[in-house]
């Protein structure tokens, strides 16, 4: 039995390839930079020395489905907009900014790298990152913003105690959290 013009059996293949590459289209456009992202890497990383927030960086590539998926669905919900206090947000094309994805060696993306104030490398992340994982990691290196509990202190706030006294007898220039942040300095 020869399919017919008519006959479904002809043309199935053919518009699950159709329906595949239309699919594929939709979901690996470039969502819009999602409120609160900027573009300006430079200006994010002078920004940061300015005020000792840090710097995240997304980088993302035009046709990559994980990117297009984390724009439309984590990079602006509350949630990550509230972990955002204390960061510098900028999203980058890695095709289009080729200097800063070869100095912080991205390979693959979607990549995700904080920096600190002094535009050193403090963490970095790859691939997609759900809602929750994406918020669990901007607060695990969250810099510590005046206001915050993790805040800088100076010594003069921290009452006189032996840990105090005996922090100064060692000239340790101030004592750091578990995570490495700095909790007070002279």
């Amino acid at each position: 039995m020869n399919p017919s013009p008519g006959n479904p059996r002809r043309w199935g293949p053919t518009l699950l390839i159709a329906a595949t590459f239309i699919l594929y289209f939709f979901l690996s456009r470039p969502a819009a930079a999602p409120a609160g992202w900027g573009d300006d890497y430079k200006a994010a990383l002078k920004d940061a020395g300015a005020s000792g927030r840090h710097v995240i960086i997304a980088f993302y590539s035009e046709g990559c489905p994980p990117c297009a998926a984390m724009d439309r669905s984590v990079l602006g919900t509350p949630e990550v907009r509230d972990a955002l206090f204390g960061y510098l947000p900028v999203r980058l094309d890695v095709n289009r900014h080729h200097e800063a994805a070869s100095r912080y060696q991205v390979f693959a993306t979607p990549t995700f790298v904080i920096l600190n104030e002094a535009g050193r490398l403090v963490a970095r992340r790859e691939g997609y990152q759900s809602n929750e994982e994406f918020v669990a990691f901007l607060k695990e290196y969250a810099p510590p913003i005046a206001g915050s509990p993790s805040a800088v202190l100076p010594l003069e706030s921290i009452p006189e105690t032996a840990f105090r006294q005996s922090a100064r007898a060692s000239g340790a220039p101030g004592f750091h959290s578990a995570r490495g942040s700095l909790l007070y300095s002279e």
